[in-house]
Parts: structure tokens; C-alpha cells; sequence
């Protein structure tokens, strides 16, 4: 197991978006779950061959396991949300029905697409806004050419009656003038490579460091960032990427950049740069190539570094904690409303888990109730 950007996947026992270390044994004797609390890599062998028999492998040392003994599954269940917590509740428009795609491209296709819906009827609580609201896919801004008035856009929404829930990708580009890249610059806040500089990587903005949310002045600053984009009315955050994904290293990027630009000096194509990278250069790469380097650091709140390589699964759930406390910091007494990608145990007192991207067909379909049911039984 281990959290990594693998869509439209198919049944394979390869690692997806989330990881949860737990396997549950029950029969008509005996009933019981057994939990590897562990946010590295983790692997499960239970090979037909071998009936009865669960080899499991873990790339560390000290690793905590929980037994969950009950009468029946049911008991085993109890056990689960009791050791991982809770769903918390959503608030209630996070029930209906919600609109989303990739991708609405325009303040004025998204008010179209709302008094559609309304003028035909159609129950609908929410509007979602992939990344293309952005200013050069960057956390927290808007493209003013394309959303103007933002404010007014979400005051014509909630007029109609919906709501209004926004994408946010965890890398934030490296960008001079950019609040949120100096916010945490300021605390030293990012994930850092084996040299001690910030961790680099290619995301849609370009090029991109990626919050350490392991130390909680970070996850402090995040929470800020997030409150204040609440404020303008945003009502629900949509937490992507945050396995956390990437689609180049840089050095690998730069490598690449090369390439790309002797092919280009031999078309029409116009000038690359990096921010070309997302778009032109993401298809055939392996997985392993789309995720943070496994020797990346993280430094905790006793000044310790810590290897990214044992709390990678749980990354997610960390920027889930952040970005919940960013809407108790707004309105502490109500609830909240986050999905996020990636997730660990424990996620779900903060956020709600999607299974990731898919396809329309029978079979992503089919995959999908075993997916969910198992969410379930988990707590998630």
C-alpha cells in the first residue's frame, strides 16, 4: 500500500489514492481485524497457494498492530470506528445532489450552467470549480480575465440556492509575489529534498514546493490561508493531488524540457517551458515518476527530520487536519464540508474520501460497490 495517482485503475492489487492498512478474517468460528497503524509502504501477500496465510511487509521497524476481536463482522466494525473514529456529520446541502466536470472555463458558464439547472427543474446543492478557475492553476486566486467578479458570482449562486465548492491542489508554485509560497516560506515550510533544499516538482502550475504538514505551524498557516479563501463565500473545498502526486521531479523536468524543445525546433509547436511540462509530457511516464521521492524530509515540531518515506500515506490526512481547522478558524460551531483524493485512517473526522478518477463503463462500475462498501466497513 502506498498513496499514488493511478487513474482509472483496474482490479490489479496495485496501490490507488488511499491506504488502509487493516484486513478482516471472519467465519462461522472466529471473527477479527487486524491493523497495521503504519503510513509507509506496507504490502500484503495473500496468495491462494497459501489458504489461511497473510504475509505482510513493512519497510520499518516498531510498527504498531492492532488485533479486533468480536462474536461477528459486525463487532469487528464496531472495534474499527472505535480505534480510527468517526464520520463527522456533514452539513446537510453536502447530501443532494452536486454539479461537477473538468472543467467550467468561465465565471459566465458557470451562473449559465446554475440557472439552467434551476430553470429546468432539477434538485442540485452545490457548483463545483475545477482548476481552471485559477490564475496559472495557483491555490487560492482567481483568473480574473475569465472570473471577474468572483464575489459576485458566488452572491448570484447563492441566491439561486446552491453552493459553491473549489478545488485546491496541495503543490503551490514557486512564484515571486505569490502570498501563499512566502506565507510558508517564512516558517521554512516545505517538504525538503535529501540536500535540505525545498523538495521540487512539476504540477500544473509549474514548477512546485508542497507544504510540510507534518510541523504544526504549517499546518497553522495552511489553516489561515484556507479560512481566508472561506470568507469570500466559498462554501466546500475539494482537496486533489494530495497524494502527494506530481508529474515530473524538476531534474527529471529539466531533462525532459531538453527534449521536448529539440522536438519542437522541428514543428510549429510555440516555445516550451516548464509549465509546459502537465499538459505535453505526463503520458507513459511510470507511477513511481508521478509521486514525492521517497527520501524526501519532513522536520517535525522537536526540530527532528523525518523520512517522507514513513508518513507518506498519511500526508493526506495531514492537509485534511489543516484545512479543517481552516473552517473552524471562520466558524467554529459549524460543520464543514471537504473530499479529498488521498487518505489514511482517520481522515474521515475531517474530510470524505472519493475513489479517485474513472471511467463511464460497466466494469469502473462494478469496481465501484466493493470501493465503497469497503469504505464503509472502515469508517471512511
Amino acid at each position: 500500500m502506498w498513496n499514488v495517482d493511478q487513474p482509472y485503475n483496474q482490479p490489479s492489487g496495485d496501490p490507488t489514492y488511499a491506504s488502509i492498512p487493516l484486513y478482516i478474517v471472519f467465519s462461522a468460528k472466529r471473527c477479527f481485524g487486524v491493523y497495521f497503524d503504519y503510513a509507509g509502504y506496507i504490502g500484503f501477500d495473500t496468495d491462494i497457494e497459501r489458504v489461511g496465510e497473510v504475509n505482510v511487509k513493512v519497510d520499518s521497524e516498531g510498527v504498531r498492530v492492532y488485533v479486533l476481536w468480536g462474536e461477528t463482522i459486525k463487532d469487528v466494525v464496531a472495534s474499527i470506528y472505535s480505534l480510527f473514529g468517526r464520520f463527522t456529520l456533514p452539513p446537510k446541502w453536502a447530501l443532494g445532489y452536486h454539479q461537477c466536470r473538468y472543467s467550467y472555463m468561465s465565471q459566465e458558464e458557470v451562473l449559465k450552467v446554475a440557472s439552467t439547472i434551476r430553470s429546468r427543474g432539477i434538485p442540485c446543492d452545490a457548483i463545483w470549480l475545477d482548476i481552471d478557475y485559477m490564475d496559472g492553476y495557483a491555490d487560492f486566486t482567481w483568473c480574473v480575465d475569465r472570473f471577474p467578479s468572483p464575489k459576485r458570482m458566488i452572491e448570484e449562486l447563492h441566491t439561486m440556492g446552491f453552493r459553491l465548492v473549489t478545488i485546491v491542489d496541495v503543490g503551490l508554485p514557486r512564484r515571486e509575489g505569490y502570498h501563499p509560497y512566502h506565507l510558508l516560506a517564512e516558517a521554512d515550510g516545505f517538504m525538503e529534498d535529501e540536500n535540505g533544499e525545498p523538495f521540487l516538482g512539476v504540477v500544473w502550475p509549474g514548477v512546485c514546493v508542497f507544504p510540510d504538514f507534518v510541523r504544526s505551524e504549517v499546518r497553522a498557516r495552511w489553516a489561515g490561508l484556507i479560512s481566508d479563501w472561506l470568507a469570500q463565500g466559498v462554501d466546500g473545498v475539494w482537496l486533489d493531488m494530495n497524494e502527494p502526486s506530481i508529474f515530473l521531479q524538476v531534474a527529471k523536468a529539466s531533462r525532459e524540457l531538453k527534449r521536448l524543445c529539440e522536438h519542437s525546433a522541428n514543428t510549429e509547436q510555440p516555445a516550451l517551458t516548464l509549465r509546459s511540462l502537465p499538459r505535453l509530457s505526463t503520458v507513459g511516464l511510470d507511477k513511481t515518476e508521478r509521486m514525492a521521492p521517497i527520501d524526501a524530509i519532513h522536520t517535525n515540531d522537536s526540530g527532528e527530520r523525518v523520512a517522507h518515506s514513513v508518513i507518506h500515506n498519511a500526508y493526506s490526512l495531514l492537509e485534511a487536519w489543516a484545512t479543517h481547522d481552516g473552517f473552524k478558524l471562520l466558524n467554529p460551531e459549524g460543520r464543514w464540508f471537504i473530499l479529498t483524493r488521498a487518505g489514511f485512517p482517520g481522515i474521515q473526522r475531517y474530510a470524505a474520501l472519493w475513489t479517485g478518477d474513472n471511467q463511464a463503463d460497466w466494469g469502473q462500475l462494478e469496481m465501484s460497490v466493493p470501493q465503497l462498501l469497503t469504505l464503509s466497513m472502515c469508517g471512511l
